[in-house]
């Protein structure tokens, strides 16, 4: 799936109950037109709600958007906090039922999200993170086998050679994946 707002990489999916929050499409300002960018082979459970945008001044003597509900005018100093960025999801992670992701948030690579977070900051590659906001619990695999796993990027290998170790990718056998990779993919 591609549009203006939202990239989806090949092999994700989104299930249903997915709502994608952002500014209004023609308003100027700072950060006003971000993405949502989704890797490849990501899982992503029900309810997924993720804000490219909307957030409103909270050093303001007001939240509240005066100066569009009552003189429907633009207020140029609302427009610098708008939304805090893109969202950008790594590939081959998977994000639990319930979870919602503020603007200008990473997930890196093989991070897992469990259900019911609240995600306000990065996620570290391979790790495993939980609750309101998201935190750190551990990392999924081994320092060692994370950096092989990053040096492999298995999900930008040729689909038939992802289909050939399939048997790999869904074990704890890092050496003969890796020893693969060596010599099939590496050149």
């Amino acid at each position: 799936m591609k549009d203006n707002n939202v990239i989806i990489g090949e092999h994700s999916y989104v299930e249903k109950g997915f709502r994608l929050l952002w500014n209004k499409p023609n308003t100027l300002g700072n950060n006003l037109n971000p993405k949502l960018i989704i890797g490849k082979f990501c899982s992503i459970a029900d309810n997924l709600t993720v804000y490219l945008g909307g957030n409103h001044p909270v050093n303001y003597m007001t939240t509240s958007p005066l100066h569009t509900r009552l003189s429907n005018n633009a207020h140029s100093s609302w427009k610098e906090h708008l939304s805090s960025g893109d969202v950008v999801i790594g590939n081959d992670v998977w994000i639990g039922d319930n979870v919602v992701i503020m603007s200008g948030v990473k997930i890196n690579d093989g991070s897992v999200i469990g259900a019911y977070s609240v995600v306000r900051s990065e996620i570290l590659p391979y790790s495993i993170n939980y609750g309101n906001p998201a935190k750190y619990i551990r990392k999924r695999v081994s320092y060692e086998t994370e950096i092989k796993l990053i040096e492999m990027k298995w999900w930008d290998w040729p689909i038939h050679k992802i289909k050939d170790v399939v048997f790999l990718l869904e074990s704890e056998n890092i050496s003969e994946l890796y020893n693969y990779y060596f010599e099939n993919i590496k050149i």
